[in-house]
């Protein structure tokens, strides 16, 4: 699920889990620890930014 006009990305895991991803120039890398829930993945990787 990518966020429209931001540079974060999330992935669902293999193990139910969803994965916040940022945007490194061509590259997505992992940014952060992994939650039950999306908004849980995007809150734990930076507060302010949240859905």
């Amino acid at each position: 699920m990518e966020l429209t006009g931001t540079d974060r990305r999330l992935r669902l895991g293999r193990d139910g889990r969803w994965w916040p991803y940022r945007r490194e120039a061509e590259l997505w890398v992992p940014a952060g620890p992994s939650a039950p829930d999306p908004a849980s993945a995007l809150t734990a990787l930076d507060p302010d930014q949240a859905l």
